[in-house]
């Protein structure tokens, strides 16, 4: 606690404590929402550290240590960049450049792609905050100028957007398979799948447990869900079993 509380020198503490639940991190984050405070709210869980900053009734930005949240890997998972261009671009942040204008100047992507990028990586870290249930938060002040990037995206739909994908995500998990299932490609040559779906159906090449593939994979475990889910639902993969024998 007191270690935690100590990273946010110079600037006010206003309440820290426990997760004791699952709840927690969306009570809080209405909290804010509501009084319209400037203020972040930081949980922390090990080595894991994420924050959202509020500023009248608005999340501003989001951060996040974690590798996954970056906007790199959100780019590879949207399917929009592939790994060479990405580390290309990487090289060029080394001297002092932001990685989504790089990707700018390279035309890559456009101006309005990386606002869309960056409202996705806010969602992404406030999703992920919300099913922590243990770990430590603190909600303090911070200085509103050191933000480089101001979304200003209206915390009560933040909140409402990530409730309805923790919605989907459990009715996905609810409906996947046990983790021992085997499964295997029902269609030679699937059309309109996302990076993460692709990355899944190339994995089957032979049938795989859905443990293997959880294994094997470097998606994130709720993207891994949805993937699997949407990919069964559309019938391009399914059991063994259901596989034609022909």
């Amino acid at each position: 606690m007191n270690s935690t509380k100590g990273e946010l020198t110079a600037q006010p503490v206003y309440m820290w404590g426990d997760l004791a639940d699952v709840h927690l991190v969306t009570d809080l984050i209405g909290f804010l929402q509501q009084s319209g405070r400037t203020a972040a709210l930081t949980v922390t869980r090990g080595q894991t550290r994420k924050t959202l900053f509020f500023h009248e009734n608005k999340v501003h930005a989001a951060s996040s240590n974690v590798p996954e949240d970056r906007l790199g890997n959100l780019l590879l998972r949207s399917g929009q960049i592939d790994r060479p261009t990405l580390d290309a671009a990487l090289a060029e942040t080394s001297l002092g450049h932001k990685l989504g204008n790089v990707l700018i100047e390279k035309g890559v992507i456009t101006p309005k792609d990386l606002w869309n990028l960056i409202r996705l990586q806010i969602e992404e870290i406030c999703y992920s905050m919300v099913l922590f249930d243990q770990g430590e938060f603190i909600v303090g002040g911070y200085d509103i100028d050191e933000i480089p990037t101001h979304a200003n995206i209206p915390a009560d739909q933040l909140l409402l957007d990530v409730l309805r994908r923790q919605d989907e995500m459990r009715d996905a998990t609810n409906k996947l398979p046990p983790r021992n299932a085997l499964l295997t490609r029902l269609q030679n040559t699937p059309q309109n799948l996302n990076a993460a779906e692709r990355m899944i159906y190339e994995m089957l090449e032979t049938d795989r447990s859905i443990e293997e593939i959880c294994d094997n994979s470097e998606l994130s475990p709720t993207h891994l869900t949805m993937a699997l889910y949407h990919l069964m639902k559309s019938g391009v993969i399914g059991r063994a079993a259901e596989s034609d024998p022909a």
